[in-house]
């Protein structure tokens, strides 16, 4: 099969589907030490961030009002 014949099948494959298959590709691609040490350097700089008081900890509730206002 061809790339153009495979994502033509991937396509026409549900929601639930595509996102398993998504997923699964995705570990194909990035080993999961990568993506958790990405995740703990990230971490790190938010920490660094936050002591330095040039980022302030905001709560989901209070970040997705804001995101809807901003969208409406």
């Amino acid at each position: 099969m061809t790339y153009e014949q495979i994502l033509a099948a991937a396509l026409r494959l549900n929601k639930d589907q595509r996102a398993d298959l998504a997923e699964l590709l995705w570990l194909t691609v990035d080993r999961p030490e990568d993506v958790a040490q990405s995740w703990l350097v990230e971490a790190e700089r938010r920490a660094e961030e936050f002591d330095r008081e040039q980022n302030s900890p905001s709560f989901a509730d209070e970040a997705l009002a804001e995101l809807r206002a901003k969208y409406k």
